[in-house]
């Protein structure tokens, strides 16, 4: 089973909102953390700007 599967089942299971986003290389750019592909956001309202700017982003790809 991949990360993917993995991560959103475990999420799924535990309530846990999740979003999918880039590339593990393009993260890990982002963040400056080698080689990660999992992150956690664990302030709510950082994790609420993270997630509505993806959300933003994944609907303006959507539209073009």
């Amino acid at each position: 089973m991949n990360t993917v599967k993995k991560m959103s089942q475990k999420c799924r299971t535990n309530g846990t909102d999740v979003r999918i986003f880039g590339t593990k290389k393009e993260l890990s750019g982002i963040t400056g953390r080698g080689e990660s592909s999992v992150f956690a956001i664990t302030d709510s309202n950082f994790a609420g700007v993270i997630r509505q700017e993806i959300d933003r982003i994944q609907s303006e790809r959507e539209v073009f």
